[in-house]
């Protein structure tokens, strides 16, 4: 079996096509692979269908669970690509989420008798760069907080946090997957 290249398809796009002038179709052919190449090579999943077809690269699961996970893996992704697409301007805080327990400790600490607490200790937690990456990875837990920093260093890191500036941002039940859907999710950037 032989096998095929990009210019073996030319001359039918040509007879096809008629119209088009033959340097377009040529670009527009290498553009697409171009883009299904390094899309793929991005961990990015690929769907096309029409009626006539369905293409897909990615991987398919049975297991509910698996394919949860990786919905959610897949979206963190999208939401770093379309950041780094767009070029986005960083907001100057970094993100991170507690659990009811982890939250509950902080409660503690904020409420201890005794002198007002200049610093509160969060333990070790992962902290990201980007707020939507950060609810999509720790979609279990119900509270998000963000914390100013001066520089961006890394899209996400894990490390000891003790600061008096982290805010509360988001209180919520923990996600479902009807609410990682793409469908009811925006991306603003």
């Amino acid at each position: 079996m032989k096998e095929k290249e990009i210019s073996d398809y030319y001359e039918k796009l040509y007879e096809k096509f008629p119209n088009v002038p033959k340097a377009d179709i040529r670009r527009v052919v290498n553009y697409g692979w171009r883009l299904i190449y390094i899309l793929t090579l991005s961990g990015i999943d690929i769907k096309l269908n029409n009626s006539s077809f369905f293409f897909l690269i990615g991987p398919l699961f049975k297991n509910s669970l698996l394919h949860f996970r990786n919905y959610v893996r897949k979206l963190k992704q999208k939401v770093i690509f379309l950041y780094k697409k767009r070029k986005t301007e960083w907001d100057g805080y970094y993100y991170f989420a507690l659990s009811q327990a982890e939250y509950e400790n902080y409660l503690a600490q904020m409420n201890k008798r005794g002198p007002k607490r200049k610093k509160f200790n969060f333990g070790r937690v992962k902290m990201y760069r980007i707020k939507e990456e950060c609810i999509l990875n720790r979609w279990s837990s119900k509270y998000i907080f963000r914390v100013k920093m001066p520089v961006a260093i890394y899209y996400s890191m894990t490390r000891e946090l003790e600061t008096k500036d982290a805010e509360l941002i988001i209180k919520r039940d923990a996600m479902k997957m009807k609410d990682l859907l793409k469908e009811n999710r925006t991306y603003g950037y």
